[in-house]
């Protein structure tokens, strides 16, 4: 299935709904482009119906990607984990148990069963000669449902994928993705078996003469039952009216679901991102997210003699502004009738309703210009540190706001470098010796680059009570010091900082990676059900020894457990000091150290391998592992302090009592240095070994998940706002620009 969009979601979910009731238990997979048509919320929901959602542009070539929707057809086909597959589009309905049909002999013989369409391809069609296929007088398919044997039908269906991904030009010529499968069929000479019984329709109720309702397209087996119903336009609305079809079969079971879904879902996509087109100017125009809401979202442009430009269709041709009651009222005019009346709820969002056909709710944004057009960030990216993924997922982020991305390659930062075949040649694209735009540095104070006409602009961190003294005096040179958390700009205020130089921005976890359901990275050793969970760089503010002691207190061989560390050992030395502290764990429970090095990408499984995440760290800045385990669903016990107070607390994790001590350093003198006359905190290990124990014992499970709250509220589509906000701050303050067409606010005005 081919799901992307609020629109489509309503209609997988429908379809879905009628699969399961229809006592179906085929594993569903469930296609998708990107983080513009799927959050975490609906893959979510697709789990619990047993349908698994795939990323497309996560999936094979990136230049053999589709980038829109129905060469995405062929393409889920093609790299489905399936051999058998049997396509269904999302505004499909089955009314009976389709996995019959895997059975049917026609489909044994052929490998390949299509169903006919309403009207043939016509014999003028340019098509059969570009393809050189001699005119038959024969069913075109009806691609809204497909069952093929890919073993089988290989190289038709790698033909009809390259078809798709020239549609700009077999488009011309074709009706979209349908034929181009009948065509690759027909080129090759390969067998299929064709549905004998002709497709049958089922007209609506009768609507208001502007108002276009297609027919359902119903579709039968070989024995002729009606086994799907294809309802192509218009297709199901979470949010707004369902024109009725008299003889549409379960109809009032697909409205119950209708209303089951929109209690539990808004009709957003969370994780959607739009802007103007690249080319576009936006000095001359102001520029609005149109959201019809539960069904779809463009970006539409006023142009100052009341048109739409850019996004304009024939509901949306036209705006007025006009006070009704005393109140702005803002019309959009579609060819031949007003579509939606809107009201401003707050500055610069408009809301209100379509008029007329599904009657959606609407909402109307002013899109406003991002503060910087380039940005420059110089630290550490080739690495496996927390400094180099916080660069790549901002670079990421800040490139989807179309904001420019230069990046420069901190030197000497740590010893851990991602293998080159981990390496994205995206991020090496952009790596060079030129800056552009403001420079924002992640990297510590004395490490800090003085650019010549550009404001210093440091982010960073500090994981004890008081920031180091050198630090202070070298960032009190800089513009603004960026932290992570609250616990962070104290430290930093104690060490001297000035306030009003510190600005605070969150870090966040990719809810594309970390939302969806994961298959587990497979472990060593046999089977164990309660699997603990840590990822650190061996060092002394890891605690990595505290964990160990009281893992040894807590467990035993008979323990059905097993404490898993993903550790980096990275310093001279630190892999021998860690087998002296594995030292004398025989009695207690197995502990695994895993040193494979692992992609962004690939993190997610191994926290799909664990059922609890822990630390017994000193002192943390943020600590990324812990949220990224927390937005895996995992249960948490953290120690109760630092950065971890940001994001946690006793409703959703485990917490260590802490107490604040004088920091005790065991490593290289030249860190050892940075926390000299500070206190870092020491977790209580007798409460941590209580935490182990009940975990493994079963008695942990009066926390709420902290998965919901991480990926909605911590992502880095936040934090990259977040980021900018910051950046709009420093710049040159940009005058607003005011039209004499659009109001402007006054100051007095409430709403402002």
């Amino acid at each position: 299935m081919c799901a992307g969009g609020a629109r489509l979601f309503t209609c997988v979910w429908v379809m879905l709904r009628m699969l399961r009731k229809c006592k179906s238990t085929l594993p569903v997979e469930v296609w998708h482009l990107g983080p513009q048509e799927m959050d975490w919320r609906m893959s979510g929901l697709l789990g619990e119906l047993g349908a698994t959602a795939v990323d497309a542009w996560r999936v094979g070539d990136p230049l053999e990607r589709p980038t829109q929707g129905w060469p995405l057809k062929p393409f889920a086909m093609l790299h489905s984990r399936f051999r058998e597959v049997l396509l269904l589009d999302a505004d499909n309905v089955p009314v009976v148990n389709p996995e019959e049909l895997f059975d049917a002999p026609q489909y044994r013989e052929t490998g390949a069963v299509f169903w006919p369409d309403l009207e043939p391809l016509p014999r003028e069609s340019a098509i059969w000669e570009i393809c050189r296929v001699p005119y038959r007088a024969e069913p075109s398919f009806e691609s809204g449902q497909i069952l093929l044997d890919k073993q089988r039908c290989w190289n038709a269906l790698q033909l009809t994928m390259h078809l798709n991904q020239h549609a700009s030009f077999y488009y011309q010529h074709l009706n979209g993705d349908k034929d181009t499968f009948h065509m690759a069929w027909r080129m090759l000479d390969q067998a299929y078996s064709m549905i004998p019984h002709p497709v049958g329709c089922v007209s609506p109720e009768q609507g208001p003469w502007f108002e276009y309702r297609g027919t359902v397209l119903q579709q039968h087996d070989f024995e002729g039952r009606v086994v799907f119903q294809h309802r192509n336009f218009p297709k199901w609305v979470l949010l707004g009216e369902n024109p009725r079809y008299p003889g549409f079969l379960q109809e009032q079971g697909c409205l119950a679901f209708l209303r089951e879904l929109a209690g539990r879902w808004d009709g957003r996509v969370a994780t959607a991102l739009l802007q103007p087109p690249r080319e576009a100017g936006t000095d001359k125009s102001l520029w609005f997210r149109y959201e019809r809401v539960s069904s779809d979202q463009r970006m539409l442009e006023f142009l100052p003699d009341g048109s739409i430009g850019h996004g304009a269709s024939r509901n949306e041709r036209q705006w007025q502004l006009r006070e009704h009651a005393g109140q702005p009222v803002l019309d959009i005019i579609g060819d031949q009738l007003p579509t939606c009346l809107l009201t401003e709820s707050a500055p610069g969002v408009w809301r209100g309703n379509w008029q007329f056909f599904e009657q959606m709710p609407v909402e109307l944004t002013e899109w406003k210009r991002p503060a910087v057009s380039a940005v420059t960030l110089y630290g550490p990216f080739h690495g496996l540190t927390g400094h180099d993924h916080h660069v790549r997922e901002f670079a990421r982020e800040l490139d989807r706001r179309e904001v420019k991305v230069r990046l420069l390659q901190v030197p000497r930062w740590s010893r851990a470098k991602l293998p080159e075949h981990l390496r994205e040649s995206w991020f090496e694209e952009r790596n060079g010796n030129q800056i552009e735009g403001p420079v924002v540095q992640f990297c510590m104070p004395h490490q800090v680059i003085q650019w010549p006409n550009c404001r210093t602009i440091n982010y960073t961190m500090f994981e004890a009570t008081r920031a180091p003294a050198e630090w202070i005096a070298r960032s009190k040179n800089h513009d603004m010091v960026i932290l992570p958390a609250e616990a962070s700009r104290q430290a930093w205020i104690a060490g001297g900082m000035p306030a009003g130089r510190i600005r605070l921005c969150p870090l966040g976890i990719d809810p594309v990676l970390y939302g969806v359901a994961t298959p587990p990275r497979e472990l060593p050793g046999p089977p164990v059900s309660t699997r603990f969970l840590n990822v650190a760089a061996y060092g002394p503010r890891k605690n990595l020894e505290g964990l160990l002691r009281a893992w040894k207190r807590a467990t035993s061989r008979r323990d059905d457990a097993v404490l898993l560390l993903k550790v980096g050992c990275y310093d001279p030395g630190s892999a021998e000091t860690l087998e002296r502290d594995l030292a004398g764990m025989e009695s207690a429970a197995p502990v695994q150290v895993l040193h494979d090095v692992l992609s962004d990408a690939e993190m997610p499984g191994l926290y799909a391998a664990a059922t609890h995440y822990i630390s017994l760290s000193h002192g943390e800045g943020w600590d990324l592992p812990m949220m990224e385990a927390a937005a895996s669903g995992l249960k948490l016990i953290a120690p109760w302090h630092s950065g971890y107070q940001a994001y946690l607390d006793d409703s959703v994790a485990t917490l260590l009592p802490s107490r604040e001590v004088p920091v005790s350093w065991t490593g290289d003198a030249a860190t050892g240095k940075l926390f000299l006359g500070a206190n870092w905190w020491e977790p209580d290990e007798d409460a941590a070994v209580a935490a182990i124990r009940a975990a493994i014992d079963g008695r942990d499970g009066d926390k709420v998940s902290a998965r919901e709250r991480i990926l909605s509220q911590f992502t880095w589509q936040k934090a990259t706002e977040c980021l900018l906000e910051i950046l709009g701050e420093l710049e040159a303050k940009e005058k607003r620009r005011w039209f004499p067409w659009w109001p402007r606010r006054k100051r007095s005005d409430p709403a402002g």
